[in-house]
C-alpha cells in the first residue's frame, strides 16, 4: 500500500516537472497576472485608506498598469536572457556535451525566448490589473465589489499555478488571496496611517 502511494506520489511529481521542465507561456502569464492584480488593488486600498478623490485610485491605477507592469515584463526579460545566456556559457566549452545532453534531455527547446517572455508578462499584468481598477470605478463608494472581484480573479490565478506545484488548487487559490488582502490590508493601513499624520483635508 505505502508502495503504491509512494509510485503515485513520484508519478505526480514527474508530471509536474515534464510541465515545467521547459518553462511555459503560462508561468509568465501568472507571474504577470498575480503581480497585476495584487499591485493595482494595494493602490486602490492606499487611496481609499486615505481618504483621497475618488479619481486620484484610476490615475495611480493606471500609471501603476503601464510603469510598473514595464518593470515587472523587463524583468522577467532580463530573467529569461539571463538563463539561456547561462546555458550557452555552460555548453560552449564542449560543443559535443551540448550536443549529448540536449538528446538525452531534450534541452535544446527549453530555450525561451525572452521578448516572449516579456510581452506575455505585461499583457497579463495590464488584463488581471484593470480587474480590480474597473470594479472600483463601477462602484467607486462600495469597495466591497473591488474586493470580491479581485479576490475572485486571485482564486483563479492561484488555482491554475498549482498546475505547478504539489499545492491542491483550492489551497494555492486561497494562498494566492491571502497574500493579496495581505497587501492590500497594509497599503489601507498606510494610508490612513498617512492621512492622520498629515492630516489631509478632506476632498
Amino acid at each position: 500500500m505505502r508502495d503504491k502511494r509512494e509510485r503515485s506520489q513520484v508519478s505526480v511529481i514527474s508530471a509536474i516537472l515534464e510541465r515545467s521542465r521547459c518553462g511555459s507561456d503560462l508561468r509568465d502569464w501568472m507571474f504577470g497576472a498575480t503581480n497585476g492584480a495584487i499591485t493595482t488593488f494595494a493602490i486602490i486600498a492606499a487611496v481609499v485608506g486615505a481618504d483621497l478623490p475618488t479619481m486620484v485610485a484610476p490615475v495611480l491605477g493606471l500609471a501603476n498598469l503601464f510603469a510598473n507592469g514595464f518593470a515587472t515584463a523587463a524583468r522577467r526579460y532580463t530573467n529569461t536572457k539571463l538563463a539561456r545566456d547561462n546555458y550557452d556559457r555552460s555548453h560552449t566549452k564542449a560543443v559535443w556535451a551540448a550536443d549529448i545532453t540536449a538528446k538525452e534531455y531534450d534541452l535544446s527547446r527549453c530555450m525561451r525566448s525572452p521578448t516572449q517572455a516579456a510581452l506575455n508578462t505585461f499583457a497579463t499584468f495590464i488584463l488581471c490589473g484593470l480587474i480590480p481598477l474597473v470594479a472600483y470605478l463601477l462602484a467607486p463608494t462600495k469597495l466591497t465589489v473591488c474586493v470580491v472581484a479581485t479576490a475572485c480573479a486571485l482564486f483563479a490565478i492561484g488555482a491554475v499555478k498549482s498546475r505547478y506545484s504539489l499545492t491542491a488548487w483550492w489551497r494555492s487559490g486561497l494562498d494566492t488571496v491571502f497574500f493579496g488582502m495581505g497587501a492590500a490590508a497594509l497599503a489601507f493601513a498606510a494610508g490612513h496611517t498617512m492621512r492622520l499624520l498629515i492630516d489631509i483635508p478632506k476632498p
